[in-house]
């Protein structure tokens, strides 16, 4: 889930506690004479008074576009994030400083999506589609860059983001492999509510269907007949994860036959794990 995915990751307060604190910059914008109260309007008529109209405009002028520059620059800092060890710009989704001469592992901030954590392509459908051997092989790679056995030389630091980043890669990857958590990531990400765990729905067939796939789970007395349900059950996930599918895929995305998908997905995979508890 989106909300379990995102509190592995740092805090905001903890990223930014990593990062260089900037000098506060002052415009002409935000002096006294140019702000709207009644000593700005008596300080510009003071002004105006005093300096030639073309200077004053000019002044203006240059207020405005340094004011521009700054916004412009805090936008493009947004975007980087300072390495704790070299203090080097990094991607917000770097895992290990890019500084060849450093390397050191890194913070990772809240906001950063699986396929940015892992690296992988957001997939169509608003990420919906998921090439799953791709995506098993940048996990492994991840997994690899941020093992706490390479941090073990870094200190205490170190090992602790790495274990942080590790579990946070562990989530990532579960969120984009399960139709079921994908569903509901994305759900989030659309900003709409994600079906509770009890919730249901207004669906007597389906109820119906999954009782008696539920009771035939229950009569079975032989790994064959289980083997059976699975069969019978496996065809219901199959189907539903096409209607999720059809779901995100529309525009704008269907979010109500998303979130009644994500509930029936649930029923199946519940009768699934049962099923494979009774072959254990």
């Amino acid at each position: 889930m989106a909300s379990s995915f995102r509190t592995l990751l740092p805090t905001a307060r903890s990223a930014a506690r990593l990062q260089p604190r900037a000098a506060p910059l002052r415009t002409l914008s935000t002096a006294p004479h140019l702000q709207g109260s009644s000593h700005a309007s008596t300080s510009r008529h003071q002004l105006s008074s005093t300096v030639p109209h073309q200077s004053l405009r000019r002044t203006r002028q240059h207020a405005a576009n340094f004011s521009s520059s700054s916004r412009a620059f805090a936008a493009a800092s947004e975007t980087q994030k300072a390495c704790p060890t070299c203090h080097a710009a990094n991607p917000p989704e770097a895992l290990v400083c890019q500084d060849a001469k450093c390397g050191a592992l890194q913070v990772v901030p809240p906001g950063v999506s699986p396929w940015q954590l892992l690296g992988v392509e957001r997939g169509a459908a608003h990420g919906w589609q998921v090439d799953l051997p791709a995506l098993k092989q940048a996990w492994r790679k991840c997994m690899g860059a941020a093992h706490p056995d390479r941090a073990r030389n870094g200190g205490e630091h170190q090992i602790r983001l790495a274990e942080a980043q590790s579990s946070a890669l562990n989530k990532a990857y579960e969120t984009l492999r399960s139709p079921l958590l994908r569903a509901h990531w994305l759900l989030e990400d659309l900003g709409a509510d994600v079906p509770a765990e009890d919730e249901g729905v207004d669906d007597a067939e389906l109820l119906m269907e999954v009782m008696e796939l539920r009771e035939a789970l229950d009569e079975a007395s032989s790994s064959e007949a289980v083997d059976e349900v699975r069969e019978q059950n496996e065809a219901h996930i199959e189907r539903t994860i096409q209607q999720l599918g059809e779901a995100f895929a529309a525009e704008p995305v269907d979010i109500q036959a998303a979130r009644e998908g994500s509930v029936r997905l649930r029923y199946w995979l519940n009768i699934e794990k049962a099923a494979k508890e009774r072959l254990d």
